[in-house]
C-alpha cells in the first residue's frame, strides 16, 4: 500500500496516484484536510509496526503493509465551530506533530519526510548550508530580519533582482526588480506585520530551474532567464536539457538533503554556480504534459521501488 497524503489542488499527486493504479499497484490518495484532520493514529512509539494501523476513510490501514508515502500537503484541519479560533489552533498544532512524528519515524520510504518550517529553508540550518556547499554550489547572499524596517534598508544595496520570502512559508517567495521590493515589502508584510522575512540577492546570470526524483534530472524551460512562475500560471514550459555537470550537482544536493522529489534554482553566473532556491514540496503545473508524466512515472517507480534519498 502506498499512501498519497495532498490536496485537491495539487496536478502532481493525481498523476502519480494515477501512474501506479495503472502500473497495478495498491494505493491511497488522501487529498482532503478533513480527512487528514481525522486520522486515526494508533502507534506504539519504539515498538514494532506490526500491531499499528491508521484509520482513513473508515478504513484501517496496518502500517507495516505502508510500503511507501508521498508526502505532498500536510495541514490537519477539523473546524468545530463550539472551540475558540484559539484551540481550534492548539488541537491543528498537535494532530500535526503527531503526524511528522509518524512519519519521521516510518521505516518505509517517505517522500519528503517533513521537517520543521523555521529549519526548511536551505540556509536556516547548518547541515543543510554545508549540503549546498559540497554539492559545488554557492548560497546567494541572502538577509535575514524580523521587521520591515530591516528589510526595507536592504533595498537600496542589492543587485537587480531579489527574491523575498518569509522565514515561516507564511507567504509565497516573490522575485521582483529591486526598484519594486519596497513596494512588494509592503505588499506582503503590511502595517503592523512582525512576520520574519529574508531577502536574497539574485545575481546576474542564466538561470536553470531544475526537478530531482531520485536519480533522475528534468530541466525545466526558464522563459527570458526569469524566476519559475508560481503555482496557478497558466505558462505551458517545455523541457530543457541539463548540462551534466549542473545534473551532477543536483543529484548531490538531493541526496545529501535527504530529498527524493526537490526542486533547485540555480544561476551560472560564467565562473560559478549560485544556488537560489531549493524546495522540497515543487509544483509543475506550468509544465508541459509530456513533461510533467515523465516527473509522476519517476516518483511513482521511486515509490514502487522502496528506496529512500540517503539521510
Amino acid at each position: 500500500m502506498i499512501l498519497i497524503l495532498s490536496t485537491q489542488m495539487d496536478t502532481c499527486s493525481a498523476d502519480v496516484y494515477a501512474y501506479l493504479r495503472g502500473r497495478g499497484a495498491e494505493a491511497m490518495l488522501i487529498d482532503d484536510s478533513l480527512d487528514i484532520a481525522s486520522f486515526g493514529l494508533n502507534w506504539k512509539v519504539g515498538a514494532s509496526f506490526n500491531g499499528d494501523f491508521v484509520s482513513l476513510n473508515s478504513r484501517r490501514v496496518r502500517l507495516k503493509d505502508v510500503t511507501g508515502i508521498l508526502l505532498r500537503y500536510m495541514n490537519p484541519f477539523n473546524p468545530n465551530v463550539e472551540m475558540s479560533a484559539l484551540d481550534q489552533q492548539y488541537v491543528v498544532f498537535e494532530l500535526g506533530a503527531a503526524l511528522q512524528g509518524l512519519l519521521r519515524a516510518f521505516r518505509g520510504p517517505v517522500i519528503n519526510r517533513p521537517i520543521p518550517a523555521i529549519t526548511g529553508h536551505v540556509f536556516t540550518a547548518v547541515d543543510r548550508l554545508a549540503a549546498v556547499e559540497k554539492a559545488g554550489f554557492r548560497m546567494a547572499n541572502t538577509y535575514i530580519a524580523s521587521s520591515k524596517e530591516a528589510i526595507m534598508e536592504l533595498a537600496g544595496r542589492l543587485g537587480p533582482k531579489a527574491a523575498l520570502g518569509s522565514m515561516t512559508y507564511q507567504f509565497q517567495t516573490e522575485v521582483v526588480e529591486t526598484a519594486q521590493l519596497k513596494g512588494a515589502i509592503e505588499k506582503v508584510m503590511g502595517a503592523e506585520s512582525m512576520c520574519p522575512m529574508y531577502v536574497q540577492e539574485i545575481p546576474e546570470g542564466q538561470f536553470h530551474r531544475v526537478l530531482v526524483v531520485g536519480d533522475n534530472v528534468f530541466g525545466v524551460e526558464v522563459a527570458n532567464g526569469a524566476f519559475p512562475a508560481k503555482p496557478g500560471s497558466t505558462a505551458r514550459n517545455a523541457e530543457a536539457p541539463v548540462a551534466p555537470e549542473l545534473a551532477e550537482r543536483c543529484r548531490r544536493l538531493a541526496n545529501s538533503l535527504g530529498v527524493g522529489f526537490c526542486q533547485i534554482g540555480s544561476v551560472h553566473t560564467g565562473t560559478e554556480w549560485i544556488c537560489v532556491d531549493e524546495t522540497d514540496f515543487p509544483f509543475y503545473e506550468d509544465c508541459e504534459e509530456g513533461l510533467r508524466m515523465r516527473v509522476a512515472e519517476a516518483l511513482g517507480d521511486l515509490l514502487l521501488s522502496g528506496k529512500e534519498a540517503e539521510q
